[in-house]
């Protein structure tokens, strides 16, 4: 199964990038058991993010991170971005302000 963390395990692209530093829990209710029972079912979990590739340490640690009761995300092959941070990041904030204007 191939997931976008950015979107799926947290519930807000923002403060799913800025919360997980400081140490609170931002992922979804519930996202552990979810992967976990996927994975159970033989499939193999690919994280995508569209975060920068110097940001492959913490964006795995957060991955590792993440507990839900007895439960963690399952172990799996982590596909960033192969840009800068600005650059990531710059175009994160085009693809907001895009979507947003186009919904509106």
């Amino acid at each position: 199964m191939v997931t976008n963390f950015s979107v799926l395990p947290h519930r807000s692209d923002v403060l799913g990038h800025i919360l997980p530093i400081v140490g609170q829990d931002w992922a979804q209710s519930g996202v552990a058991q979810l992967f976990t029972k996927i994975k159970n079912n033989g499939y193999r979990i690919l994280y995508l993010s569209a975060r920068a590739i110097g940001q492959a340490h913490v964006t795995r640690e957060y991955l590792r991170s993440v507990r839900q009761g007895d439960l963690s995300l399952p172990d799996g092959p982590l596909l960033l971005n192969p840009t800068s941070l600005l650059s990531a990041f710059h175009r994160y904030v085009h693809h907001i302000f895009t979507k947003l204007y186009v919904t509106r």
